[in-house]
């Protein structure tokens, strides 16, 4: 019984430091951007451009990469059915 729950602990503070390193890339990215327009570094105009960058660019590659890395396999899907099989 121990073992079961140094591990289920185990799994859930390595999931708890994931997903604080995600996090804190997110904000640390989000300071950057604020304060290098606070300062003047960017402009507007650069502003809107990486945004319009950003969105039209990056965000399909990041769906692309995303949808390429599923593992099919583990992916239930309810449309296969085998015949006579009521949902």
């Amino acid at each position: 019984m121990d073992d079961i729950s140094a591990t289920s602990s185990t799994d859930i503070y390595n999931i708890f430091i994931a997903s604080v390193k995600s996090s804190l890339h997110v904000v640390l990215m989000c300071f950057t951007g604020y304060f290098a327009a606070k300062y003047g570094i960017i402009n507007k105009k650069l502003q809107k451009d990486l945004s319009s960058m950003v969105i039209k660019v990056f965000m399909p590659c990041l769906l692309f990469v995303n949808v390429g890395q599923i593992d099919i396999d583990t992916v239930a899907v309810k449309s296969i059915a085998s015949p006579g099989q009521k949902f």
